[in-house]
């Protein structure tokens, strides 16, 4: 072979000259590095402001995603975020593919990518970037505004297709039935997003797996499936009512973890779409008095400590 060519060894460059193969060990050695940190690297939750200019208003939606998803992943989750029932969007970078991770393609804070749908461009930006743990959603839309495609931005329903049917179940048979009823009822679906972020379903695996004979046993005393019969935390009221309906959106409206404004708006919206009409939060904590108890107790531990008090109020029993 005279003319000099180039092949592949375990994804480093090598040249051809003649009969002889001559490997390129410094890009073979950088690309080692790279696995390497992609190995030892610890996923993070990537803030993104995704914007599509030609629309009128521009239409804007803010994702937080797993930035060790590939990139395929990313736009299927722009794609659902805009509300498309047609392909997801592409990226206009040729030396970018699917199978890349998200966090190599926004690798700082201010990064930007372009992508193409159709005849619209996809601006979107990296703002932010937090540690996250096994229980954080992969993906989750946490804000947007203006319609796209004719279908009204609707977070709740964005975040019930990103999270997936098969999510969902796992996190609902982990809760508390109460709080899936509120679920359920309200059509308030980002609770769901909620539960996984607090570690629900990690939690309830974990729960069983220690105390399967013990659950055994009290079960022979007590119908599981008999709400009557449900443990409950301090302050919730046993039977169906107003009061038991506030007991529970009063807590999760607080694990939300926002300032009193923000815990107010949740609670009062949530009451709303279960049908008690607007009712402010103060309203509802004297409905079920016995709450104002425990959000104290929660108020008075430790930012950390509040996570596990939570988990363990919305466990199912």
């Amino acid at each position: 072979m005279n003319a000099a060519g180039t092949t592949g060894f375990h994804g480093a460059s090598a040249t051809v000259i003649g009969d002889a193969e001559v490997i390129d060990l410094a890009a073979h050695r950088r690309r080692r590095s790279t696995l390497a940190r992609r190995a030892t690297r610890r996923p993070r939750t990537l803030i993104l402001r995704a914007v599509i200019e030609g629309a009128n208003p521009p239409a804007v939606r803010q994702i937080g995603i797993n930035d060790s998803l590939p990139v395929a992943d990313l736009l299927s989750a722009l794609g659902i975020a805009f509300g498309a029932t047609v392909d997801a969007p592409w990226l206009q970078d040729p030396g970018v593919g699917p199978n890349d991770c998200i966090h190599t393609v926004l690798p700082t804070t201010g990064a930007t990518v372009y992508c193409h749908w159709g005849l619209w461009q996809v601006t979107v930006t990296a703002v932010d970037t937090y540690p996250r743990d096994a229980g954080t959603p992969q993906a989750l839309c946490i804000g947007g505004s203006g319609d796209f495609f004719g279908v009204e931005f609707d977070t709740a329903l964005i975040n019930a297709r990103l999270t997936g049917d098969d999510v969902t179940t796992q996190v609902l048979n982990a809760t508390h039935p109460d709080v899936v009823d509120i679920i359920e009822r309200s059509g308030i679906f980002d609770f769901v997003s909620l539960m996984q972020a607090l570690g629900i379903p990690e939690a309830h695996a974990t729960k069983l797996g220690r105390s399967r004979t013990a659950t055994a046993c009290r079960s022979v005393g007590a119908r599981a499936e008999d709400p009557g019969q449900l443990a409950r935390p301090a302050g919730v009221p046993h039977h169906p009512s107003t009061a038991r309906d506030a007991a529970w959106v009063t807590l999760l409206s607080a694990a939300c973890l926002g300032d009193g404004e923000t815990t107010g708006d949740i609670f009062a919206a949530t009451m709303d779409s279960l049908g008690w009409g607007p009712m402010s939060l103060q309203e509802g904590i004297d409905l079920a008095p016995g709450i104002g108890d425990v959000l104290e107790r929660i108020d008075a531990s430790a930012p950390v400590d509040r996570i596990v008090l939570f988990q363990r109020l919305f466990l199912r029993p």
